[in-house]
């Protein structure tokens, strides 16, 4: 039934001809809070606690709100680790295509990697942004 509802979706703009909605959820859609929690929360299920960093004594392994997903760990590879399983997860969805760049960290790096210390005492911990951005 929910299958059905987005493959007949149509919308319009007032200065445009119809055009097929192909990804992403209904905006004003009684169900699209929901399923985007549950895609949302599949993807964040994937990379919880198998890496992490200890921020005030408790391991993190991801920040998320909304539409973005903040990755921390002790080291860059468990960045980049993390990064591909997005990539490879949410590449059916169309989203694979937005992480792309990320999977090549050694460019990626010099922008999403910036080494803060956030206990002062503690190792200098990696923190690495993926952005998944749903249209």
């Amino acid at each position: 039934m929910i299958k059905s509802l987005y493959d007949q979706f149509q919308g319009q703009v007032i200065t445009a001809e119809d055009f097929k909605a192909s990804s992403g959820v209904l905006h004003g859609c009684i169900l699209s809070p929901h399923l985007f929690n549950l895609f949302l929360n599949s993807i964040v299920s994937l990379i919880y606690s198998e890496y992490s960093a200890t921020i005030g004594g408790l391991l993190i392994s991801n920040l998320a709100c909304a539409d973005d997903i903040d990755v921390l760990a002790k080291y860059s590879q468990e960045i980049k680790a993390q990064a591909n399983k997005l990539y490879d997860a949410t590449k059916p969805y169309y989203l694979g295509e937005v992480l792309e760049a990320e999977r090549d960290f050694e460019e990626a790096a010099k922008c999403m990697t910036t080494a803060i210390d956030v206990q002062r005492t503690s190792p200098i911990l990696d923190f690495g942004i993926v952005p998944l951005i749903f249209e």
